[in-house]
């Protein structure tokens, strides 16, 4: 029957043809039908073939025939030989291809393999993807219909198979005639005289294109309208020319022209010398000092050619109110502080600009910031920091100093604090009651003055005062109270704190029934009358204020 089998390149490969018959048979073999030819690859021995170092022109159908005067008998090998692929040379040889924008471009991939390989294709690295110009045939060639720039790059193709890959590479380059870069265009190139002006000719192309100048027709250097032409200068690869010092002569049509392989290209600029915007009174007065409600009233007068346009700045920001008809005159009839600062008239024409500051300083006396109270209201826990805040507008900014109680501020036993932000912050450390009082910010400058009180309240937590005259929480304290039975006893609560505390009476964890028998001689004393054995157990007050708690335990025993 028939085989079919598959070596790998370089390997060695043994067909086995045993045959048995009587007489003896002959053996011989043919390759793709003809009579097979012994080579150091190929070498029949008795029962089989060895094929030596397989190489890829080895594949193909052997077949082993054995005859006697019985008959014959025949096997026939299918030899598949796999191989990596290779490359055809010439592929390699050329790996450079430049084709003119809108040209056509073909990029072939081929190559000897066996089995057939895979084509991928990648571009500057990435995997190559077709567009409206760009199609990738099923042979592997990639066939652009139309270069544009954007198909310049690194190409390469991978083949794979399941043996190895092969790679052939292009570097591909579109070559674009030489156009005119629109957004840089500069059509009418003005120059101030006795200024420089630069004159760009703006082209794209690939390769870099070669940019010759003329002046009216002739060639730049070879125009007599100055005597020295060693005031132009042309740079960058000649897209650039400088014009130093430029004269009425230089006025004129310039015009560049720029070729390369791919076609060419030309400009026109025609020139024109003005004069840049110029101020009248060559002498102002830059600063001003106004008062707050006074009138401000600021002139820029420029001449020019072409006439200048003015614009006005407001501390850098574009100003439009207030600029009267013409834009060359700022009026504001009643000024106010937010209207001081930096004015700056700018004049532009084509030729060139200019621009003249006004530093107007607006005076006022300290104002009040936020809800403009006088008079504060602070409440400020005991050990605490707290903030008076003084936030004073004025100009020139105001001086701030503080007061306590109609005193100068110090630092004292009971009183320790911080200023900042040029003393419009008080801040109070860790404050004691000692501290509350009323507090004044008194701010002054050359215009008036200004102030604001705080009336700070210092708020304590609740002690309890123990029998013996000393101060406790009485968390850890429970008062014994020993009561004959029938008898009269009153539960003592004396506590301390700022605002005062209030106070509530529990028994047995509940709160405090009045009866006829049980009720308040006052808020801190409870007086139990005709005392019984149900009255007794655990007893407590609870003082409570703004600023914590404090509880205090009986112990009541009925006997």
């Amino acid at each position: 029957g028939d085989e079919a089998l598959t070596v790998l390149a370089g390997q060695d490969l043994k067909l086995p043809c045993e045959v048995m018959g009587h007489p003896s048979p002959s053996v011989f073999w043919k390759r793709d039908g003809r009579e097979l030819t012994a080579t150091d690859s190929l070498k029949p021995a008795p029962g089989y073939l060895l094929m030596s170092g397989v190489t890829p022109d080895l594949a193909g159908l052997y077949t082993c025939t054995a005859t006697n005067y019985d008959g014959e008998a025949t096997k026939t090998f299918a030899i598949n030989v796999n191989y990596a692929p290779v490359v055809e040379e010439e592929l390699n040889l050329w790996p450079e291809r430049s084709v003119v924008e809108g040209g056509h471009l073909s990029l072939p991939c081929s190559a000897n393999a066996y089995p057939e390989p895979t084509r991928d294709w990648t571009k500057d690295g990435s995997r190559l993807l077709p567009d409206n110009d760009l199609t990738i045939l099923s042979s592997g060639t990639v066939e652009v219909t139309r270069a544009s720039p954007s198909h310049s790059g690194s190409y390469k193709c991978t083949l794979t198979n399941l043996i190895g890959q092969a790679h052939i590479d292009y570097d591909v380059k579109v070559l674009i005639p030489p156009k005119v870069t629109s957004e840089h265009r500069l059509e009418s190139p003005v120059v101030v005289e006795g200024d420089g002006v630069t004159i760009n000719c703006p082209v794209d192309a690939v390769p870099l294109p070669t940019i010759t100048w003329f002046k009216d027709g002739l060639s730049i250097f070879s125009t007599k309208d100055r005597a020295d032409m060693t005031h132009i200068i042309i740079e960058d690869n000649g897209q650039t020319l400088h014009i130093l010092e430029a004269t009425v002569d230089d006025k004129g049509i310039y015009q560049c022209v720029a070729k390369n392989d791919a076609g060419e290209t030309e400009l026109f600029f025609p020139l024109e010398v003005l004069v840049a915007p110029q101020f009248t009174q060559f002498f102002h007065n830059p600063e001003v000092k106004l008062t707050v409600g006074e009138e401000l009233y600021l002139d820029c007068d420029v001449t020019g050619d072409p006439d200048p346009q003015v614009l006005w700045h407001h501390n850098g920001v574009p100003l439009y109110i207030h600029v009267l008809p013409g834009g060359r005159k700022v009026f504001i009839p009643h000024v106010r502080v937010r209207d001081g600062g930096l004015y700056t008239c700018t004049a532009t024409n084509t030729a060139g600009a200019t621009h003249r500051n006004f530093t107007i300083t607006v005076l006022m006396g300290p104002k009040l910031e936020g809800d403009g109270r006088v008079g504060r209201v602070v409440e400020a826990l005991a050990g605490s920091d707290t903030d008076l805040r003084c936030d004073i507008t004025g100009s020139p900014t105001p001086s701030v100093f503080w007061t306590k109680d109609g005193k100068p501020l110090t630092h004292s036993a009971g009183l320790e604090y911080t200023a900042s932000e040029a003393n419009q912050v008080l801040m109070l450390h860790s404050v004691v009651p000692a501290a509350s009082g009323l507090y004044i910010c008194n701010a002054s400058n050359t215009v008036g003055t200004a102030h604001r009180e705080y009336n700070l309240t210092v708020m304590v937590a609740p002690s309890v005062r123990q029998v013996d005259g000393g101060n406790d929480d009485g968390a850890d304290v429970v008062e014994k109270v020993q009561v004959v039975i029938g008898k009269d006893t009153i539960l003592y609560c004396s506590v301390d704190g700022t605002p005062a505390p209030t106070i509530t009476w529990m028994h047995a964890g509940q709160m405090l029934t009045i009866s006829s028998r049980i009720h308040l001689i006052a808020p801190d004393q409870l007086l139990l009358t005709n005392a019984q054995d149900m009255d007794s157990g655990d007893y407590s007050c609870l003082a409570v204020n703004r600023a914590g708690t404090a509880e205090k335990q009986f112990d009541v025993q009925v006997i």
